[in-house]
C-alpha cells in the first residue's frame, strides 16, 4: 500500500481511539457506544466519490448547540467542568468528522484527538487508559509523519490543478511520484521518532519529581518534599499527610465464645 493511501485510513484510527480512550476515562459506556457508531458511519457515509458531506451550515449549528449545551452543563456543576469539556470535544470531532475532507480539516481533527487524549489524562488513572494511550502515542507519530506527506501532496495537486485549467490540456497526474526507497526511509524515520520518544519518557519518569514544584503540589504541601527516582520507603509522619488528634475512633477488645468481655492484665 502506498504511503498517500495509507494515511486516510490511520488518521481515522488515530481519531476513533482518541473518541473512545476519551469515554472509557470518563467511563461513559452510552456515549462510547453512540460516539464509537458515528464514528464508525462516517467512513461509509462521506468517504468515497458519491460521499455526502455535512453541509457547512449545519455544521456551524450543530457546533453552537453542542457549545450551548456544554455551558449551560458547565454553569450547572462547575466542578464537572472538566467532564462537559471533554464530551463537547467529542461531539466536536464527530462534527468533523462529517464535514468535507480538506487540508485544515485533517489538522483540526488531529489536534481534537490530542484534546481529547489531553483532558482523560486529567481525570483518569485506569490502566486500560493507560494502554490506549501508549497506543495512540505511537499511532500519532506515525500519522503526524503522513499528514506531512499529505499536506505537501495536496498543495501540488492544487497547483497542478491550476496550471492544468490556466493552459491547454496537458496530463496532470492524480497521484505524486514516490522514489523507491520512500517506504524505506518513512520507516527508518518513524521508527527512529519512536525511540526517541520512549527514550525520553523514560528518562523523564525517573529523574523528573513525581510532584515537581508546582501550583497543585504547592497546594496539597507536597512541593517541598519532591523526590527523584524510585524508593522503596513511604513516608507517613509529618503535618503534610498526617495529623495527630487526641479523638477516639474506636474501642477494642477481646469478647468469649459466651459473649463476655476477656479482661487482660496489660494492654492489648
Amino acid at each position: 500500500m502506498n504511503l498517500d493511501r495509507l494515511y486516510p485510513r490511520l488518521s481515522f484510527v488515530l481519531v476513533f481511539t482518541a473518541i473512545v480512550a476519551h469515554c472509557i476515562a470518563q467511563q461513559e459506556l452510552v456515549l462510547v457506544l453512540i460516539a464509537g457508531a458515528l464514528a464508525v458511519a462516517s467512513r461509509s457515509i462521506c468517504e468515497g466519490p458519491r460521499g455526502r458531506v455535512l453541509p457547512r451550515q449545519w455544521s456551524l449549528l450543530l457546533t453552537g448547540i453542542a457549545l450551548t449545551w456544554a455551558v449551560v452543563a458547565i454553569l450547572g456543576t462547575p466542578g464537572e467542568a472538566i467532564h462537559w469539556i471533554g464530551t463537547f470535544v467529542v461531539w466536536l470531532t464527530l462534527i468533523k468528522l462529517y464535514e468535507r475532507r480538506s487540508i485544515e480539516n485533517e489538522a483540526e481533527r488531529l489536534i481534537l484527538s490530542l484534546l481529547l487524549m489531553v483532558l482523560a489524562a486529567l481525570v483518569s488513572i485506569d490502566l486500560l487508559y493507560g494502554l490506549m494511550l501508549v497506543a495512540w502515542t505511537g499511532l500519532a507519530i506515525t500519522v503526524l509523519l503522513l499528514f506531512q506527506l499529505y499536506h505537501g501532496q495536496e498543495l501540488v495537486r492544487m497547483q497542478l490543478g491550476q496550471v492544468a485549467d490556466a493552459s491547454s490540456p496537458v496530463d496532470v497526474p492524480s497521484r505524486p511520484v514516490m522514489g523507491p526507497g520512500m517506504r524505506r526511509d518513512f520507516r527508518r524515520i518513524t521508527l527512529g521518532l519512536l525511540a526517541v520518544g520512549l527514550g525520553g519518557s523514560i528518562v523523564l519518569f525517573v529523574l523528573v519529581p513525581r510532584s515537581l514544584t508546582t501550583t497543585f503540589a504547592q497546594g496539597r504541601g507536597q512541593g517541598d518534599t519532591a523526590v527523584s527516582g524510585f524508593t522503596d520507603r513511604v513516608d507517613l509522619g509529618g503535618d503534610t499527610r498526617i495529623t495527630l488528634s487526641e479523638e477516639q475512633v474506636m474501642s477494642v477488645g477481646l469478647q468469649a465464645w459466651d459473649g463476655s468481655f476477656i479482661q487482660l492484665p496489660e494492654p492489648l
